[in-house]
């Protein structure tokens, strides 16, 4: 018997001596952990899909906030901790620069909506100096522990702080990437 139900033991709860409130603690645990509580009152009611996507907006955007401040906080680290310096702090300008030529390039394209798929000659420019400045970004660091200006471990603190920040530049364009999700200007 056990055997044919194993899926469901971790989600069983068992009232035991007639502690009913303990068994009903129980179960709200396993009921939240599985987003059951979440899901039942987005079902409760229609959700219109404006309100929708605003949602699902905000949530990426707490997300994309939180990612950022990963970012800027291990870029910070890399110029702060002892015996390192304030030199690393330019890679500042390469996350400043690199949304710029891809926002150029999505306004380029014939569709309303930039994906890796469109081929243009503008939009094709504007993803080899994006990939120009993303690699000069990690390129900076290297350079500079090279000639001895900073020491590793602030390398390995900007290159990593290189690749969440890219990171997060990247979920943005690819959340936001329609024109129906942000207005035009």
């Amino acid at each position: 018997m056990w055997n044919v139900h194993s899926r469901f033991l971790a989600r069983t709860v068992w009232v035991r001596n007639g502690e009913v409130d303990l068994a009903y603690r129980a179960l709200n645990r396993v009921l939240n952990n599985e987003s059951v509580f979440k899901t039942a009152r987005l079902w409760e009611r229609y959700e219109k899909p404006f309100r929708k996507r605003g949602r699902l907006c905000y949530e990426n955007v707490v997300l994309l906030a939180f990612l950022a401040s990963i970012g800027l906080t291990l870029l910070i680290l890399g110029c702060a901790l002892a015996e390192y310096n304030w030199w690393p702090t330019f890679v500042i300008i390469f996350y400043v620069l690199s949304p710029i030529p891809i926002a150029i390039g999505r306004r380029c394209t014939s569709d309303s909506s930039y994906t890796m798929r469109d081929t243009s000659p503008c939009a094709d420019l504007m993803w080899f100096i994006t990939s120009v400045i993303v690699v000069s970004a990690f390129g900076l660091p290297a350079v500079m522990y090279r000639t001895s200006i900073i020491q590793v471990g602030s390398m390995a603190f900007i290159m990593s702080a290189n690749l969440v920040i890219f990171i997060t530049i990247t979920i943005y364009f690819m959340t936001f990437g329609s024109d129906d999700s942000l207005p035009n200007f």
